[in-house]
């Protein structure tokens, strides 16, 4: 028996074949109505992610005004942290203050002898207190800077 068709056998035809869909574009501004396209400004980040940007930093500010503390840092807890704190390789001691809401930030860190802070798995090594104010000793220490180093 032969494997050639004959009259009684249909012709073998294809499935016909489905044309394929065009390549996704991805979706444009106008393709949703409560979208808007990426602004794109200088720094590359988009008008979205400015706005949320925008959002978290009003809301952390809200916060921080709700929660100053009612405290008043002093020379002498300054000097406690530092001494009990002090790593075998800091050559000295720094307090650096910056102005927040309502409140002073007040970090305390350790400098190495190449007068870099020194750090611990690239996070500086200190400590930061939040504070109404400091005490007369440290303001006086201050004057008109916002850094002191104690050796």
């Amino acid at each position: 028996m032969t494997d050639e068709p004959t009259p009684l056998d249909p012709p073998f035809q294809t499935p016909a074949r489905k044309p394929e869909p065009p390549p996704r574009q991805p979706p444009g501004p106008t393709d949703h109505p409560r979208t808007t396209p990426p602004v794109e400004h200088e720094g590359g980040l988009s008008g979205l992610a400015r706005r949320w940007l925008g959002m978290a930093d009003a809301l952390l500010r809200r916060a921080a005004e709700d929660a100053v503390p009612d405290r008043v840092l002093s020379y002498r807890e300054v000097v406690g942290y530092l001494v009990a704190n002090r790593p075998p390789d800091a050559h000295r001691g720094v307090l650096l203050r910056r102005r927040r809401t309502g409140a002073w930030a007040f970090r305390l860190a350790f400098l190495g002898p190449d007068g870099d802070p020194l750090d611990d798995r690239g996070r500086v090594r200190g400590h930061v207190v939040l504070a109404r104010d400091c005490d007369d000793e440290l303001r006086e220490l201050f004057g008109d800077r916002d850094l002191i180093v104690f050796d």
